[in-house]
Formats: structure tokens, sequence, C-alpha cells
């Protein structure tokens, strides 16, 4: 497998993993299994982030934050890679933590109707 998909894919799996950690806190409320435009906006930022290439340091000592890599090319390039960031941590979320519910009948519910189209 090419090592640049394989690292996307991994950085992706690290954010849903994150960002499924500060759902499941409680010391962060604002982000919850309900609150599905926020965490989506999340998502969006958080894969911007990963896919930009953009570096910050902070020097706590001179109380100085250094950005580095920020010029017009990756730019660019960043717009498509967050685009392609974003799908994959879309696929990756949808594959391995969104849960389809199905509901269930008691099985001696006894009230049941054939199908349209169809009889017994």
């Amino acid at each position: 497998m090419d090592s640049t998909l394989m690292n996307q894919l991994m950085l992706n799996a690290i954010c849903i993993s994150a960002i499924q950690h500060v759902k499941n806190s409680k010391w962060f409320p604002w982000l919850s299994a309900e609150t599905e435009r926020l965490n989506r906006f999340v998502a969006i930022i958080v894969s911007g982030a990963t896919a930009f290439g953009i570096h910050t340091s902070f020097d706590h000592s001179n109380g100085v934050l250094t950005i580095t890599g920020l010029t017009l090319a990756t730019i660019g390039t960043g717009i498509y890679n967050w685009g392609s960031s974003y799908i994959t941590q879309q696929v990756l979320y949808k594959a391995t933590v969104a849960t389809k519910t199905v509901e269930v009948k008691d099985a001696t519910d006894t009230d049941t109707k054939p199908l349209q189209g169809h009889s017994d």
C-alpha cells in the first residue's frame, strides 16, 4: 500500500478517535452525539488542520507563536488535500463509528401484516 495513503488513513483514524474521545468526555459538553452540525464543523476544521501542512510552535518563555509552511503553494495544495482528508475521515467514521439502529419487534407480537404486493 502506498505510504502516503497509509499515512492519510492513520492520521484520519487518529483524528476520529480524538473527536470521539472529546464527544464522550464530561469536560467538553459542547460536543456530543446530539450535536451533529457542530460535530461536522469540528471534523471539517480537523481535516483542514491535518491537510494543509501548516505547523505551529509556541515558546512559552518568550510568548512567541511561530507559524511555518504558510505559502500560496501550500494553500492551493492544502485545499485539495483538505477535501480529500475530509472525505477519508467521513468514510472511516461511517465504517468504524457510526452505527445503524435496527428496530427489533417482540417475538410474541402477533399483529403482523404482509408486505404490500405479497399475500400469504
